[in-house]
């Protein structure tokens, strides 16, 4: 599959790529990548450029399997891009068992989440290999917490600057870049900077971020008590 997939991709990009920004904005579902999922937002492309070639960006590779492996657990919903004229948001959803029984399996009980990714585009360069874009990532925050209080917290901009922390830490800010080397109506095709492949559908050319208001802050108890009790009814 892995190989299909790659042959069409280069295929597409054998017809060129954007030359400006404007055929990238829009809402983008992430369809296929040849990585971890995770990778595709700019918090982890940051990391990433943080890192040197070589024996560096080996010891990432290590890092990113190891955070995979920690993660196992969780069910990854929906992965998409929102690119606006000047931003580019990874938007990644989550969902995590609770309360781990100690003899296998877990309680059906769901901690929810939507890992907000946001990355300035500083920079746009149109090249043989494609439309290069260099970010800067700018903050890290989780949207539509199902977690009692913390949902408020994080609803009051709870959320994590990485610009202030880099300038706190006293380390070279990284500026990754991600680019498309084949973009239509329907279909955007990029890499990052080893090369992994990213195919994206268009969901909308709308670049308003998703809005989590549906999400209650309960947990999903209240979904679990009423399918126990129409179980129990016989209603289901």
């Amino acid at each position: 599959l892995n190989s299909a997939v790659d042959a069409v991709a280069r295929r597409l990009e054998r017809q060129g790529a954007p030359t400006d920004l404007s055929p990238l904005t829009g809402r983008w579902s992430l369809a296929y990548c040849s990585t971890y999922l995770f990778r595709s937002s700019p918090f982890w492309m940051a990391g990433r450029a943080a890192c040197q070639d070589g024996e560096e960006a080996k010891r990432y590779d290590w890092f990113c399997d190891q955070h995979r492996k920690a993660t196992m657990v969780s069910e990854i919903g929906a992965v998409r891009q929102i690119i606006s004229p000047d931003r580019l948001v990874s938007e990644f959803e989550t969902t995590v068992a609770g309360f781990p029984m100690r003899v296998g399996g877990s309680m059906p009980v769901n901690i929810f989440g939507s890992i907000v990714s946001s990355a300035e585009i500083v920079g746009t360069a149109p090249g043989g290999a494609g439309l290069s874009l260099t970010l800067e990532m700018a903050d890290v925050e989780v949207k539509g917490s199902n977690i009692p209080l913390l949902r408020q917290a994080l609803d009051a901009g709870l959320k994590l600057d990485s610009r202030a922390v880099n300038d706190a830490v006293q380390i070279d800010r990284p500026f990754p870049v991600f680019t498309t080397t084949y973009c239509d109506d329907e279909v955007r095709i990029s890499r990052d900077c080893d090369d992994n492949l990213y195919v994206y559908t268009k969901e909308s050319p709308d670049f308003s971020l998703t809005q989590y208001d549906d999400v209650s802050p309960d947990l999903g108890i209240p979904k679990l008590l009423s399918g126990v009790m129409g179980i129990l009814t016989g209603d289901l």
